[in-house]
Protein backbone atom coordinates (compact mmCIF):
# COMPACT_ATOMS: atom_id res chain seq x y z
CA UNK A 1 0.00 0.00 0.00
CA UNK A 2 1.66 3.26 -1.12
CA UNK A 3 1.58 6.20 1.28
CA UNK A 4 1.24 9.51 -0.50
CA UNK A 5 1.94 12.06 2.17
CA UNK A 6 2.54 12.23 5.89
CA UNK A 7 0.32 14.39 8.08
CA UNK A 8 1.81 13.57 11.46
CA UNK A 9 5.03 12.28 13.00
CA UNK A 10 6.06 9.48 15.32
CA UNK A 11 7.81 10.35 18.52
CA UNK A 12 11.11 8.53 18.23
CA UNK A 13 11.23 7.61 21.89
CA UNK A 14 7.88 5.80 21.64
CA UNK A 15 9.51 3.18 19.44
CA UNK A 16 11.87 2.38 22.29
CA UNK A 17 9.10 1.52 24.75
CA UNK A 18 6.43 0.07 22.46
CA UNK A 19 5.88 -3.66 22.20
CA UNK A 20 6.90 -5.51 19.08
CA UNK A 21 3.24 -5.84 18.12
CA UNK A 22 3.01 -2.05 17.85
CA UNK A 23 5.14 -2.13 14.70
CA UNK A 24 2.63 -4.42 13.04
CA UNK A 25 -0.12 -1.80 13.27
CA UNK A 26 -0.76 0.50 10.28
CA UNK A 27 -0.11 4.05 11.62
CA UNK A 28 -3.17 6.28 11.30
CA UNK A 29 -1.18 9.42 10.60
CA UNK A 30 -0.53 8.30 7.00
CA UNK A 31 -2.96 8.92 4.16
CA UNK A 32 -2.91 6.15 1.60
CA UNK A 33 -3.63 6.08 -2.12
CA UNK A 34 -7.05 4.64 -1.42
CA UNK A 35 -7.84 7.39 1.09
CA UNK A 36 -7.05 10.10 -1.42
CA UNK A 37 -8.70 8.80 -4.56
CA UNK A 38 -11.82 7.56 -2.80
CA UNK A 39 -12.56 11.07 -1.55
CA UNK A 40 -12.55 13.92 -4.05
CA UNK A 41 -11.93 16.45 -1.29
CA UNK A 42 -8.73 14.66 -0.33
CA UNK A 43 -7.67 14.73 -3.98
CA UNK A 44 -8.45 18.45 -4.01
CA UNK A 45 -5.93 18.89 -1.18
CA UNK A 46 -3.28 17.35 -3.39
CA UNK A 47 -3.98 20.03 -6.03
CA UNK A 48 -3.52 22.69 -3.36
CA UNK A 49 -0.27 21.01 -2.37
CA UNK A 50 1.01 21.45 -5.94
CA UNK A 51 0.05 25.13 -5.80
CA UNK A 52 2.06 25.55 -2.60
CA UNK A 53 5.20 24.45 -4.47
CA UNK A 54 5.07 27.21 -7.08
CA UNK A 55 8.01 29.12 -5.57
CA UNK A 56 9.70 26.07 -4.10
CA UNK A 57 13.39 25.34 -4.53
CA UNK A 58 15.09 25.88 -1.19
CA UNK A 59 17.42 28.88 -1.10
CA UNK A 60 17.20 29.49 -4.83
CA UNK A 61 16.35 33.16 -4.48
CA UNK A 62 13.16 33.21 -6.52
CA UNK A 63 11.06 34.91 -3.88
CA UNK A 64 10.18 38.61 -3.87
CA UNK A 65 13.40 40.60 -4.23
CA UNK A 66 15.25 37.33 -3.82
CA UNK A 67 18.98 37.05 -3.28
CA UNK A 68 19.50 36.01 -6.89
CA UNK A 69 19.47 39.71 -7.76
CA UNK A 70 22.87 39.94 -6.03
CA UNK A 71 24.30 37.48 -8.56
CA UNK A 72 23.74 40.03 -11.33
CA UNK A 73 24.84 43.58 -12.07
CA UNK A 74 21.76 44.86 -10.21
CA UNK A 75 23.08 44.71 -6.65
CA UNK A 76 25.46 43.27 -4.09
CA UNK A 77 24.25 41.47 -0.97
CA UNK A 78 26.32 43.18 1.72
CA UNK A 79 24.82 41.54 4.79
CA UNK A 80 27.62 39.60 6.48
CA UNK A 81 28.38 36.38 4.54
CA UNK A 82 25.47 35.40 2.26
CA UNK A 83 25.54 32.25 0.11
CA UNK A 84 24.92 34.30 -3.03
CA UNK A 85 28.51 35.56 -2.92
CA UNK A 86 29.59 32.16 -4.21
CA UNK A 87 27.42 32.60 -7.28
CA UNK A 88 28.38 36.24 -7.84
CA UNK A 89 32.10 35.52 -7.49
CA UNK A 90 32.19 32.19 -9.32
CA UNK A 91 32.94 30.19 -6.17
CA UNK A 92 30.27 27.55 -6.65
CA UNK A 93 30.56 24.04 -8.03
CA UNK A 94 28.21 21.12 -8.87
CA UNK A 95 28.12 19.95 -5.25
CA UNK A 96 27.84 23.45 -3.73
CA UNK A 97 25.24 25.39 -5.68
CA UNK A 98 22.24 26.95 -3.94
CA UNK A 99 20.57 27.62 -7.29
CA UNK A 100 20.55 23.92 -8.11
CA UNK A 101 17.13 22.43 -7.55
CA UNK A 102 17.13 19.51 -9.96
CA UNK A 103 16.11 17.07 -7.23
CA UNK A 104 13.55 19.28 -5.50
CA UNK A 105 11.81 20.26 -8.73
CA UNK A 106 11.56 16.65 -9.88
CA UNK A 107 10.06 15.85 -6.47
CA UNK A 108 7.48 18.57 -7.15
CA UNK A 109 6.85 17.19 -10.64
CA UNK A 110 6.28 13.78 -9.10
CA UNK A 111 3.56 15.20 -6.83
CA UNK A 112 1.87 16.76 -9.86
CA UNK A 113 2.19 13.44 -11.70
CA UNK A 114 0.49 11.65 -8.80
CA UNK A 115 -2.64 13.70 -9.35
CA UNK A 116 -2.58 13.53 -13.15
CA UNK A 117 -1.94 9.78 -13.16
CA UNK A 118 -4.74 8.95 -10.75
CA UNK A 119 -7.33 11.54 -11.69
CA UNK A 120 -9.58 8.90 -13.30
CA UNK A 121 -9.66 6.96 -10.02
CA UNK A 122 -11.20 9.81 -8.03
CA UNK A 123 -14.60 8.96 -6.53
CA UNK A 124 -17.34 11.61 -6.45
CA UNK A 125 -20.19 11.84 -3.91
CA UNK A 126 -23.55 10.72 -5.22
CA UNK A 127 -25.60 13.41 -6.98
CA UNK A 128 -22.49 15.62 -7.33
CA UNK A 129 -20.92 13.94 -10.33
CA UNK A 130 -21.64 16.73 -12.84
CA UNK A 131 -20.27 19.42 -10.51
CA UNK A 132 -17.07 17.56 -9.75
CA UNK A 133 -16.53 16.45 -13.35
CA UNK A 134 -16.24 20.11 -14.38
CA UNK A 135 -14.14 20.97 -11.35
CA UNK A 136 -11.70 18.10 -11.81
CA UNK A 137 -11.28 18.90 -15.51
CA UNK A 138 -10.16 22.39 -14.48
CA UNK A 139 -7.87 20.97 -11.81
CA UNK A 140 -6.19 18.84 -14.47
CA UNK A 141 -5.51 21.97 -16.51
CA UNK A 142 -4.21 23.83 -13.46
CA UNK A 143 -1.84 21.05 -12.43
CA UNK A 144 -0.54 20.74 -15.99
CA UNK A 145 0.32 24.45 -16.00
CA UNK A 146 2.00 24.19 -12.61
CA UNK A 147 3.99 21.16 -13.73
CA UNK A 148 5.00 23.05 -16.87
CA UNK A 149 6.20 25.92 -14.66
CA UNK A 150 8.38 23.49 -12.72
CA UNK A 151 9.77 22.17 -16.00
CA UNK A 152 10.38 25.68 -17.33
CA UNK A 153 12.52 26.53 -14.31
CA UNK A 154 14.55 23.39 -14.93
CA UNK A 155 14.78 24.18 -18.64
CA UNK A 156 16.26 27.65 -18.14
CA UNK A 157 18.86 26.21 -15.76
CA UNK A 158 19.83 22.95 -17.44
CA UNK A 159 18.47 22.85 -21.01
CA UNK A 160 18.01 19.19 -21.92
CA UNK A 161 15.92 17.27 -19.38
CA UNK A 162 14.24 13.89 -18.85
CA UNK A 163 10.50 14.30 -19.40
CA UNK A 164 8.73 12.47 -16.57
CA UNK A 165 4.95 12.02 -16.73
CA UNK A 166 4.55 8.74 -14.86
CA UNK A 167 5.18 7.56 -11.31
CA UNK A 168 8.12 5.21 -10.85
CA UNK A 169 8.47 3.22 -7.63
CA UNK A 170 11.11 0.98 -6.12
CA UNK A 171 9.85 -1.88 -8.27
CA UNK A 172 10.90 0.13 -11.34
CA UNK A 173 14.56 0.37 -10.35
CA UNK A 174 15.72 -0.95 -13.72
CA UNK A 175 14.02 2.02 -15.44
CA UNK A 176 15.36 4.79 -13.25
CA UNK A 177 18.34 5.60 -15.46
CA UNK A 178 16.39 7.80 -17.85
CA UNK A 179 18.13 9.61 -20.73
CA UNK A 180 17.57 13.30 -21.24
CA UNK A 181 15.26 14.63 -23.91
CA UNK A 182 16.63 17.29 -26.23
CA UNK A 183 15.79 20.95 -25.65
CA UNK A 184 13.47 20.97 -28.67
CA UNK A 185 11.67 17.88 -27.34
CA UNK A 186 11.19 19.47 -23.93
CA UNK A 187 9.90 22.66 -25.55
CA UNK A 188 7.48 20.76 -27.79
CA UNK A 189 6.20 18.81 -24.79
CA UNK A 190 5.61 21.98 -22.79
CA UNK A 191 3.96 23.82 -25.68
CA UNK A 192 1.51 20.95 -26.18
CA UNK A 193 0.84 20.67 -22.46
CA UNK A 194 0.20 24.38 -22.07
CA UNK A 195 -2.02 24.73 -25.12
CA UNK A 196 -4.19 21.81 -24.02
CA UNK A 197 -4.33 23.18 -20.49
CA UNK A 198 -5.30 26.62 -21.78
CA UNK A 199 -8.26 25.12 -23.62
CA UNK A 200 -9.54 23.64 -20.34
CA UNK A 201 -9.15 26.77 -18.19
CA UNK A 202 -11.26 29.91 -17.76
CA UNK A 203 -9.99 33.28 -18.94
CA UNK A 204 -10.85 35.04 -15.69
CA UNK A 205 -11.34 34.06 -12.06
CA UNK A 206 -13.65 35.63 -9.52
CA UNK A 207 -12.17 37.12 -6.37
CA UNK A 208 -12.44 33.89 -4.40
CA UNK A 209 -10.25 32.10 -6.95
CA UNK A 210 -7.61 34.73 -7.66
CA UNK A 211 -4.21 33.12 -8.01
CA UNK A 212 -5.48 29.92 -9.63
CA UNK A 213 -4.26 29.10 -13.12
CA UNK A 214 -6.10 30.60 -16.10
CA UNK A 215 -6.02 30.38 -19.86
CA UNK A 216 -3.81 33.47 -19.87
CA UNK A 217 -1.33 31.93 -17.44
CA UNK A 218 -0.99 28.85 -19.64
CA UNK A 219 -0.57 30.89 -22.83
CA UNK A 220 1.88 33.36 -21.25
CA UNK A 221 4.05 30.53 -19.99
CA UNK A 222 3.87 28.97 -23.45
CA UNK A 223 5.18 32.25 -24.91
CA UNK A 224 7.97 32.33 -22.32
CA UNK A 225 9.01 28.77 -23.20
CA UNK A 226 9.10 29.58 -26.91
CA UNK A 227 11.05 32.80 -26.33
CA UNK A 228 13.68 30.92 -24.34
CA UNK A 229 13.95 28.36 -27.14
CA UNK A 230 14.38 31.12 -29.73
CA UNK A 231 17.07 32.93 -27.72
CA UNK A 232 20.80 32.59 -28.49
CA UNK A 233 21.37 30.28 -25.51
CA UNK A 234 19.42 27.43 -27.14
CA UNK A 235 18.99 28.49 -30.77
CA UNK A 236 22.03 27.18 -32.64
CA UNK A 237 24.49 27.58 -29.75
CA UNK A 238 27.60 25.68 -30.88
CA UNK A 239 29.04 25.78 -27.35
CA UNK A 240 26.79 22.78 -26.70
CA UNK A 241 27.85 20.80 -29.76
CA UNK A 242 29.47 18.05 -27.69
CA UNK A 243 26.65 17.71 -25.18
CA UNK A 244 25.02 14.44 -26.17
CA UNK A 245 23.38 11.41 -24.64
CA UNK A 246 25.33 8.17 -24.34
CA UNK A 247 23.80 6.99 -27.60
CA UNK A 248 25.14 10.08 -29.39
CA UNK A 249 21.82 11.93 -29.49
CA UNK A 250 22.31 15.68 -29.95
CA UNK A 251 20.62 17.48 -27.04
CA UNK A 252 21.02 21.11 -28.13
CA UNK A 253 19.97 22.24 -31.59
CA UNK A 254 23.04 23.33 -33.56
CA UNK A 255 21.28 25.13 -36.42
CA UNK A 256 19.90 28.64 -35.89
CA UNK A 257 16.22 28.83 -36.80
CA UNK A 258 14.80 32.35 -37.20
CA UNK A 259 11.24 30.99 -37.30
CA UNK A 260 11.46 30.21 -33.59
CA UNK A 261 11.22 33.95 -32.95
CA UNK A 262 7.98 34.11 -34.93
CA UNK A 263 6.52 31.25 -32.90
CA UNK A 264 7.35 33.16 -29.72
CA UNK A 265 5.89 36.39 -31.09
CA UNK A 266 2.65 34.69 -32.11
CA UNK A 267 2.35 33.08 -28.68
CA UNK A 268 2.83 36.43 -26.92
CA UNK A 269 0.33 38.09 -29.25
CA UNK A 270 -2.27 35.47 -28.31
CA UNK A 271 -2.02 36.65 -24.70
CA UNK A 272 -2.18 40.33 -25.64
CA UNK A 273 -5.32 39.66 -27.70
CA UNK A 274 -7.22 37.78 -24.96
CA UNK A 275 -10.64 39.28 -24.37
CA UNK A 276 -13.62 38.49 -22.19
CA UNK A 277 -16.95 40.18 -22.89
CA UNK A 278 -15.33 42.44 -25.46
CA UNK A 279 -12.77 43.76 -22.97
CA UNK A 280 -9.07 42.87 -22.62
CA UNK A 281 -8.46 40.26 -19.96
CA UNK A 282 -5.24 42.01 -18.86
CA UNK A 283 -4.34 45.69 -18.68
CA UNK A 284 -1.22 47.38 -17.38
CA UNK A 285 -1.46 48.61 -13.79
CA UNK A 286 -2.45 52.22 -14.43
CA UNK A 287 -4.46 53.65 -11.53
CA UNK A 288 -2.29 56.73 -11.05
CA UNK A 289 -1.34 57.78 -14.57
CA UNK A 290 -0.92 61.43 -13.54
CA UNK A 291 1.76 60.29 -11.07
CA UNK A 292 4.07 58.02 -13.09
CA UNK A 293 6.23 57.12 -10.07
CA UNK A 294 3.30 55.81 -8.04
CA UNK A 295 1.72 54.35 -11.19
CA UNK A 296 4.61 51.93 -11.37
CA UNK A 297 5.37 51.53 -7.65
CA UNK A 298 1.99 50.62 -6.22
CA UNK A 299 1.69 47.25 -7.93
CA UNK A 300 4.65 45.93 -5.89
CA UNK A 301 3.23 46.62 -2.43
CA UNK A 302 -0.47 45.96 -3.05
CA UNK A 303 -2.58 43.13 -4.41
CA UNK A 304 -3.42 44.57 -7.79
CA UNK A 305 -4.50 41.99 -10.36
CA UNK A 306 -4.81 44.10 -13.51
CA UNK A 307 -1.57 42.96 -15.16
CA UNK A 308 -0.76 39.90 -13.06
CA UNK A 309 -0.95 36.74 -15.17
CA UNK A 310 0.94 33.93 -13.46
CA UNK A 311 1.35 34.77 -9.80
CA UNK A 312 1.08 33.75 -6.17
CA UNK A 313 -0.79 35.73 -3.54
CA UNK A 314 1.51 36.23 -0.58
CA UNK A 315 0.21 36.40 2.96
CA UNK A 316 0.44 39.57 5.00
CA UNK A 317 4.06 40.10 5.98
CA UNK A 318 6.73 42.50 7.15
CA UNK A 319 9.79 40.50 6.09
CA UNK A 320 10.12 41.97 2.59
CA UNK A 321 10.04 45.58 3.79
CA UNK A 322 12.41 44.81 6.63
CA UNK A 323 14.95 43.22 4.29
CA UNK A 324 14.93 46.22 1.93
CA UNK A 325 14.18 49.40 3.86
CA UNK A 326 17.45 51.19 4.75
CA UNK A 327 18.98 50.06 8.02
CA UNK A 328 19.19 52.12 11.14
CA UNK A 329 17.24 52.92 14.28
CA UNK A 330 14.81 55.27 12.51
CA UNK A 331 13.82 53.00 9.65
CA UNK A 332 14.33 49.73 11.53
CA UNK A 333 15.14 47.94 8.29
CA UNK A 334 18.10 45.84 7.26
CA UNK A 335 18.72 47.25 3.79
CA UNK A 336 20.58 44.11 2.77
CA UNK A 337 21.26 45.03 -0.85
CA UNK A 338 23.65 47.65 -2.19
CA UNK A 339 22.36 48.67 -5.61
CA UNK A 340 25.14 49.03 -8.16
CA UNK A 341 26.04 52.16 -10.07
CA UNK A 342 25.61 50.09 -13.25
CA UNK A 343 21.95 49.56 -12.33
CA UNK A 344 21.44 53.24 -11.55
CA UNK A 345 23.05 54.23 -14.86
CA UNK A 346 20.61 52.01 -16.77
CA UNK A 347 17.74 54.42 -16.16
CA UNK A 348 17.30 56.83 -19.05
CA UNK A 349 16.65 60.53 -18.78
CA UNK A 350 13.04 61.61 -18.83
CA UNK A 351 13.52 62.68 -22.47
CA UNK A 352 14.19 59.03 -23.38
CA UNK A 353 17.94 59.41 -23.96
CA UNK A 354 20.40 57.04 -22.26
CA UNK A 355 22.56 59.07 -19.88
CA UNK A 356 25.73 58.67 -21.97
CA UNK A 357 24.00 59.72 -25.19
CA UNK A 358 24.80 63.24 -26.47
CA UNK A 359 21.80 65.44 -25.86
CA UNK A 360 20.58 63.52 -22.82
CA UNK A 361 21.11 66.46 -20.46
CA UNK A 362 22.66 64.20 -17.83
CA UNK A 363 24.96 66.04 -15.39
CA UNK A 364 27.43 64.51 -12.98
CA UNK A 365 28.53 67.61 -11.07
CA UNK A 366 26.71 69.88 -8.67
CA UNK A 367 23.36 69.83 -6.90
CA UNK A 368 19.90 71.08 -7.79
CA UNK A 369 18.94 74.00 -5.54
CA UNK A 370 15.28 72.96 -5.60
CA UNK A 371 13.40 70.03 -7.14
CA UNK A 372 10.32 67.91 -6.48
CA UNK A 373 10.39 64.24 -5.43
CA UNK A 374 7.66 61.73 -4.60
CA UNK A 375 7.85 60.31 -1.08
CA UNK A 376 5.49 57.39 -1.73
CA UNK A 377 2.36 59.29 -0.79
CA UNK A 378 2.80 62.91 -1.84
CA UNK A 379 5.15 65.07 -3.91
CA UNK A 380 7.48 67.42 -2.03
CA UNK A 381 9.91 70.15 -2.89
CA UNK A 382 13.43 69.28 -1.73
CA UNK A 383 16.81 71.00 -1.84
CA UNK A 384 20.36 70.09 -2.87
CA UNK A 385 19.81 66.78 -4.61
CA UNK A 386 22.67 65.71 -6.87
CA UNK A 387 22.08 66.58 -10.50
CA UNK A 388 22.82 62.93 -11.31
CA UNK A 389 19.35 62.13 -10.03
CA UNK A 390 17.38 64.89 -11.73
CA UNK A 391 14.94 64.20 -14.59
CA UNK A 392 15.36 60.43 -14.74
CA UNK A 393 12.93 57.69 -15.82
CA UNK A 394 10.11 57.68 -13.19
CA UNK A 395 10.85 54.00 -12.50
CA UNK A 396 14.17 55.10 -11.02
CA UNK A 397 12.41 57.06 -8.27
CA UNK A 398 10.02 54.16 -7.59
CA UNK A 399 12.78 51.56 -7.44
CA UNK A 400 15.86 52.99 -5.70
CA UNK A 401 16.65 54.86 -2.49
CA UNK A 402 19.39 57.37 -3.34
CA UNK A 403 21.12 60.21 -1.51
CA UNK A 404 18.55 62.92 -0.86
CA UNK A 405 15.45 60.95 -1.84
CA UNK A 406 12.39 61.33 0.36
CA UNK A 407 10.29 58.62 2.01
CA UNK A 408 7.05 59.08 3.93
CA UNK A 409 7.69 56.42 6.52
CA UNK A 410 4.78 55.39 8.73
CA UNK A 411 7.10 54.66 11.66
CA UNK A 412 7.79 58.38 12.06
CA UNK A 413 4.63 59.83 10.55
CA UNK A 414 6.69 62.33 8.59
CA UNK A 415 8.87 62.65 5.56
CA UNK A 416 12.38 61.21 5.79
CA UNK A 417 15.44 62.04 3.71
CA UNK A 418 17.72 59.17 2.75
CA UNK A 419 21.37 59.87 3.64
CA UNK A 420 24.33 57.57 3.17
CA UNK A 421 26.83 57.36 6.03
CA UNK A 422 29.35 54.95 4.47
CA UNK A 423 29.97 51.36 5.57
CA UNK A 424 31.43 52.37 8.89
CA UNK A 425 30.66 51.74 12.53
CA UNK A 426 27.78 54.01 13.44
CA UNK A 427 25.76 53.19 16.56
CA UNK A 428 22.96 55.68 15.87
CA UNK A 429 21.72 55.42 12.28
CA UNK A 430 23.71 52.41 11.12
CA UNK A 431 23.85 48.94 12.54
CA UNK A 432 26.61 48.82 15.16
CA UNK A 433 28.41 46.10 13.28
CA UNK A 434 30.74 46.30 10.33
CA UNK A 435 29.76 44.49 7.18
CA UNK A 436 26.04 45.17 7.43
CA UNK A 437 25.71 48.70 6.02
CA UNK A 438 25.10 49.75 2.43
CA UNK A 439 28.30 49.97 0.41
CA UNK A 440 27.15 51.89 -2.66
CA UNK A 441 24.85 54.58 -1.28
CA UNK A 442 21.81 53.03 -3.00
CA UNK A 443 19.17 50.70 -1.53
CA UNK A 444 16.20 48.93 -3.11
CA UNK A 445 12.96 50.92 -2.75
CA UNK A 446 10.82 48.73 -5.02
CA UNK A 447 8.48 46.42 -3.03
CA UNK A 448 8.52 48.74 0.01
CA UNK A 449 5.20 50.02 1.30
CA UNK A 450 5.33 53.70 2.34
CA UNK A 451 2.31 53.23 4.61
CA UNK A 452 3.83 50.37 6.57
CA UNK A 453 5.56 50.45 9.94
CA UNK A 454 7.87 47.50 10.52
CA UNK A 455 8.67 48.41 14.11
CA UNK A 456 7.28 45.68 16.40
CA UNK A 457 5.47 48.19 18.59
CA UNK A 458 3.17 49.22 15.74
CA UNK A 459 3.29 46.51 13.09
CA UNK A 460 1.12 46.93 9.99
CA UNK A 461 1.46 44.09 7.54
CA UNK A 462 1.49 44.25 3.76
CA UNK A 463 -0.20 41.88 1.32
CA UNK A 464 1.50 41.48 -2.05
CA UNK A 465 1.42 39.49 -5.23
CA UNK A 466 4.51 37.51 -6.14
CA UNK A 467 4.23 37.81 -9.89
CA UNK A 468 6.11 35.40 -12.16
CA UNK A 469 4.67 36.72 -15.43
CA UNK A 470 2.93 40.06 -15.80
CA UNK A 471 1.54 41.84 -18.84
CA UNK A 472 4.47 44.21 -19.32
CA UNK A 473 6.73 41.19 -19.81
CA UNK A 474 4.43 39.83 -22.52
CA UNK A 475 4.64 43.17 -24.36
CA UNK A 476 8.42 43.07 -24.19
CA UNK A 477 8.51 39.41 -25.24
CA UNK A 478 6.48 40.32 -28.30
CA UNK A 479 8.70 43.32 -29.10
CA UNK A 480 11.87 41.25 -28.67
CA UNK A 481 10.66 38.33 -30.78
CA UNK A 482 9.40 40.51 -33.63
CA UNK A 483 12.59 42.58 -33.62
CA UNK A 484 14.71 39.44 -33.93
CA UNK A 485 12.49 37.89 -36.60
CA UNK A 486 12.51 40.94 -38.87
CA UNK A 487 15.42 42.70 -40.51
CA UNK A 488 14.60 45.88 -38.59
CA UNK A 489 11.93 46.99 -36.12
CA UNK A 490 8.56 48.12 -37.41
CA UNK A 491 5.54 49.85 -35.90
CA UNK A 492 4.42 46.69 -34.09
CA UNK A 493 7.75 46.48 -32.26
CA UNK A 494 7.66 50.15 -31.31
CA UNK A 495 4.00 49.99 -30.23
CA UNK A 496 4.62 47.01 -27.93
CA UNK A 497 7.58 48.53 -26.11
CA UNK A 498 5.89 51.94 -25.98
CA UNK A 499 2.92 50.46 -24.14
CA UNK A 500 5.28 49.69 -21.28
CA UNK A 501 7.02 53.06 -21.47
CA UNK A 502 3.78 55.02 -21.64
CA UNK A 503 2.63 53.61 -18.30
CA UNK A 504 5.39 55.69 -16.67
CA UNK A 505 5.08 58.61 -19.11
CA UNK A 506 8.36 57.88 -20.87
CA UNK A 507 8.55 59.09 -24.50
CA UNK A 508 7.87 56.58 -27.22
CA UNK A 509 10.51 55.01 -29.43
CA UNK A 510 12.19 55.51 -31.81
CA UNK A 511 14.12 58.47 -30.48
CA UNK A 512 17.65 57.80 -31.76
CA UNK A 513 18.60 56.74 -35.26
CA UNK A 514 20.02 53.52 -33.82
CA UNK A 515 16.55 52.66 -32.51
CA UNK A 516 15.55 52.03 -36.12
CA UNK A 517 18.02 49.17 -36.50
CA UNK A 518 17.66 45.61 -35.21
CA UNK A 519 20.86 45.87 -33.15
CA UNK A 520 19.95 49.25 -31.68
CA UNK A 521 16.44 48.16 -30.80
CA UNK A 522 17.82 44.96 -29.28
CA UNK A 523 19.87 47.09 -26.86
CA UNK A 524 16.82 49.22 -26.08
CA UNK A 525 14.63 46.17 -25.39
CA UNK A 526 17.24 44.52 -23.20
CA UNK A 527 17.60 47.72 -21.18
CA UNK A 528 13.82 48.00 -20.92
CA UNK A 529 13.74 44.50 -19.42
CA UNK A 530 16.44 45.57 -16.97
CA UNK A 531 14.67 48.65 -15.59
CA UNK A 532 11.08 47.38 -15.84
CA UNK A 533 11.89 44.14 -13.98
CA UNK A 534 14.63 45.41 -11.68
CA UNK A 535 14.96 43.18 -8.60
CA UNK A 536 12.26 40.80 -9.83
CA UNK A 537 14.72 37.90 -10.19
CA UNK A 538 14.65 37.85 -14.00
CA UNK A 539 17.96 39.37 -15.05
CA UNK A 540 20.05 36.42 -13.87
CA UNK A 541 18.40 34.26 -16.53
CA UNK A 542 17.85 36.99 -19.15
CA UNK A 543 21.55 37.78 -19.54
CA UNK A 544 22.23 34.07 -19.98
CA UNK A 545 19.61 33.46 -22.64
CA UNK A 546 20.89 36.56 -24.47
CA UNK A 547 24.49 35.25 -24.11
CA UNK A 548 25.71 38.58 -22.70
CA UNK A 549 26.41 37.44 -19.13
CA UNK A 550 30.17 37.47 -19.62
CA UNK A 551 29.97 41.09 -20.78
CA UNK A 552 27.76 42.53 -18.04
CA UNK A 553 28.51 40.46 -14.94
CA UNK A 554 31.56 40.07 -12.76
CA UNK A 555 32.72 43.68 -13.01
Amino acid sequence: MRRIFKIGAFCLCSLCIASCNYLDVEPNEFVTDEDVWSDVRQAEKLVNRVYSLIDNGGGNGINVAGEITAATDESKHHWENPWIWKIAQGGWNPSDNNLDFWRSRYEDIRIANQFLTNVDNIKFPENEESYWAIKIAQYVGEVRVLRAWFYYQLLERYGALPIMTEILGSEDISRLKIPRNSVDEVVNFLVTELQEAADALPKVRDNSEKGRMTMGAALALKAKVLLLNASPLFNGNTMYADVKNYDGKQLFNQVYDKKKWLLAANAAKAVLDLEEGGMPVYTLADKYHDNPVKNYAYQFYTRDYDESILFKIRGNETAVDQALIPNGTTFNGNGKYSVTQEMVDSYEMVNGYPIKEPGSGYQTEGTQAMTTLFDGISTFRVRNVSKRFIDRDPRFYATIFFQGTVWRYEATGRQMHYSYWDNGYNDKEGWPKKGTNCESGYNIRKWCNPEMNIKPSNSVTTGRIQCFIRLSEVYLMYAEAMNEYQAKPDKEVFDAINKVRDRVSMPGLPILETDKTQKGMRARIQNEYKVEFAFENKRFFDVRRWMIAKDVLGK
